[in-house]
Parts: C-alpha cells; sequence; structure tokens
C-alpha cells in the first residue's frame, strides 16, 4: 500500500471520528442521566472502532470483469448477470421494487419506501453496479 493511500485512509478516519465525537457531545449534552450518557458513549466507541476496523482493514477496489468465455465461472455468471440480472427477473424485480416504494410514499411510510426506491433501482443497474463497483476487499 502506498504512502498517499495511507495517508487518505488516515484522514478519512479523523474526519469520522471527528463526526462522530460531534455527534456524541450533542447526545449526550441533551442527556441528564449518567448512566444513558454511559450508555451512549459506549455506543459511540463501538461504532468509532467499527470504522477504524473497516478503513484499516480494507484494500484497495479491484474492478470485477467477466470470466473468460472458456472457463467454468463463465456459465455461472452468464446465468446469474446475464439471465436473471439483465433478463426478465431483473426488470421485474427492480420494477415492483420500485412500484412498492412509490406505493409507500404515497401512504407516508417514508421510511419504507426509501429502501424499496433504492434497491429497485439497484436492481435495475445491477449489472452495471457488479461491474463497476467490484471487489472491496
Amino acid at each position: 500500500m502506498t504512502t498517499k493511500a495511507l495517508m487518505t485512509k488516515a484522514t478519512m478516519i479523523e474526519a469520522v471520528t471527528l463526526k462522530l465525537e460531534r455527534v456524541r457531545l450533542n447526545i449526550v449534552s441533551a442527556l441528564r442521566t449518567k448512566k444513558a450518557v454511559r450508555t451512549v458513549n459506549i455506543i459511540a466507541c463501538g461504532f468509532v472502532a467499527f470504522f477504524g476496523a473497516f478503513f484499516l482493514l480494507s484494500s484497495i477496489a479491484d474492478a470485477f470483469t467477466a470470466p473468460a468465455s472458456t472457463s467454468f465461472a463463465y456459465s455461472l455468471y452468464t446465468i446469474g448477470v446475464t439471465d436473471v440480472l439483465q433478463g426478465p427477473i431483473g426488470f421485474l424485480g427492480g420494477v415492483s421494487a420500485i412500484v412498492l416504494g412509490a406505493i409507500m410514499a404515497i401512504q407516508q411510510k417514508i421510511m419504507m419506501a426509501i429502501p424499496c426506491l433504492l434497491g429497485g433501482a439497484a436492481l435495475m443497474s445491477a449489472d452495471t453496479l457488479l461491474t463497476s463497483l467490484g471487489l472491496t476487499f
């Protein structure tokens, strides 16, 4: 790993830590009992530890490419990505999730509508997301 990549990770960890500390201080100032403050401090430490471990243990992302047509994984890739995600099953799943999200938004169930809409949009473009995001670990 290069020095520049390590410095970038260090600045990202610092930024996340400062944001979490600011949120923790706002919550602690609103609370009255010592037990509640202690609980918030434990939760904040857990978040900092989780995100710190995530940033430190993650490696540089590598793009995922389709396997060669002669390999065994090509048949699985063809069935999973081409036939299911790009085919009628993926289209129907994406459209139905978006319609369900729209219905939930009309019923003022916003917390249910947001994941449905995002999931439907992700499912509609899952083939491009698969190759553009790549492997993060």
